[in-house]
């Protein structure tokens, strides 16, 4: 179980590295030749005369603060925003936020359409990672919400929700947590959002021993309209189908404007972590990089980085897979080139006879001169890097070790 529980630990630093310290990775911004400085705390702000408040859907009010940001050269700035924050509140409830102003100024907006009665001015906005300039009188603020740090709501109305969730008939929970940017709306940080929900789906408990993490047997319910677009997850005539060997499983659920990742967690006895890669170097950089070859190589990159969850570079794919203990070197490949068929992400033909590699989407034995083929290497690859003596499928993988299968064009420079 120790060793699956990895996978869990891999998508909680995942959701750090989406949402801690916002504030600490973002370069100063240059827009219309304004250059905007790291904010690094906030003073309270007055609106003389005006009140504003916001309430989600369900009638729940925001904390609203008025504030000025200081910068990182000890400067406050002039822009005034009006923010507020919601404790247990959702991104759903977020799209949904009645902005009140209270006011004895005019008070105007050319991204949001006031309805005005009298001194009140009231709108229904969507405030995800949206600020909106309002003028009040002579003073322009920004209008920001976001939600408190830690756990966040999930409703059940929320059309990107999902729910009864099994992987192998083990329950789960679904848990929503944000890391919240704590300067809502300030232009540094361009095109960030500062509101960043990680969403997680884990087991409550072991899979049972045996279950094939390639692809798990599961159910989920989401909303009407809305649909599994990538990722981990694919429907099945009786549920859907889980691809929890990967390091950070995932998969993303969309409506036709908008699209929500959840990562999936799960705990087995009996797994091991190996980081498992698909080299094309050599290919690459060859006068046979060219027609069909060229489109293999790109094909190939483009289904490892769906397949292993990790950006592929310009010559290399792959990422950290979770293969039961005592695995041999040849069943992730096998795992691989099942699932490109079943996805249809190659248009050319896959020979693998569980024994020997002899094409990948067509690309194999021969496609690069007659001392072309698949070899690999207990490692990363090199120009010359030696594979083990034996074939892969007779090779034991140990913890935490790294296989590169690669492309070469001679193989007498791999002996």
């Amino acid at each position: 179980m120790k060793n699956l529980k990895k996978l869990m630990a891999l998508a909680t630093a995942l959701t750090l590295a989406f949402s801690l310290n916002i504030t600490s990775f973002a370069a100063e911004t240059t827009t219309d030749e304004t250059t905007y400085v790291q904010p690094k705390s906030s003073v309270t702000a007055t609106l003389d005369g005006t009140t504003v408040t916001m309430k989600s859907a369900d009638n729940t009010a925001a904390d609203v603060v008025v504030q000025q940001d200081v910068n990182a050269n000890g400067v406050t700035e002039d822009q005034i925003y009006v923010r507020a924050h919601y404790e247990n509140g959702s991104e759903y409830a977020l799209k949904q936020q009645t902005v009140t102003i209270t006011s004895n100024k005019d008070v105007s907006s050319d991204e949001i359409s006031f309805q005005k009665n009298g001194n009140v001015y009231t709108a229904t906005v969507n405030m995800l990672n949206k600020a909106y300039d309002v003028t009040i009188g002579t003073e322009k603020v920004k209008l920001a919400a976001g939600l408190a740090d830690g756990a966040v709501q999930i409703p059940s109305d929320d059309p990107l929700a999902v729910s009864n969730v099994t992987l192998a008939g083990v329950a789960t929970t679904i848990t929503g947590t944000d890391e919240e940017n704590p300067f809502a709306g300030n232009p540094y940080y361009g095109e960030q959002e500062w509101t960043n929900v990680v969403y997680q789906i884990a087991s409550v408990s072991d899979l049972p021993d045996g279950t094939t993490l390639g692809a798990v047997d599961g159910t989920m319910t989401i909303a009407s309209g809305t649909t599994v677009t990538k990722g981990c997850a694919s429907a099945t005539d009786t549920g859907y189908t889980f691809r929890l060997n990967i390091a950070n499983p995932s998969f993303v659920v969309s409506t036709s404007d908008d699209a929500r990742t959840y990562y999936v967690a799960a705990t087995m006895d009996g797994l091991m972590e190996v980081t498992y890669q698909i080299n094309l170097s050599e290919v690459i950089d060859s006068t046979y990089y060219t027609g069909n070859v060229e489109t293999q190589c790109k094909e190939i990159l483009a289904a490892g980085e769906e397949y292993f969850g990790e950006s592929s570079s310009a010559k290399q794919t792959g990422g950290v897979v979770l293969v039961p203990i005592g695995s041999d070197a040849m069943q992730p490949m096998i795992d691989f080139c099942t699932w490109a068929t079943e996805n249809n992400k190659f248009h050319f033909t896959t020979k693998n006879s569980g024994t020997y590699l002899a094409t990948l989407d067509g690309l194999g034995e021969f496609s690069c001169g007659s001392s072309s083929g698949w070899m690999y290497t207990a490692g990363e690859y090199s120009s010359n890097c030696k594979g083990p003596n034996v074939g892969a499928a007779s090779y034991t993988m140990t913890e935490g070790q790294t296989i590169t299968w690669y492309m070469t064009t001679n193989y007498f420079n791999h002996f």
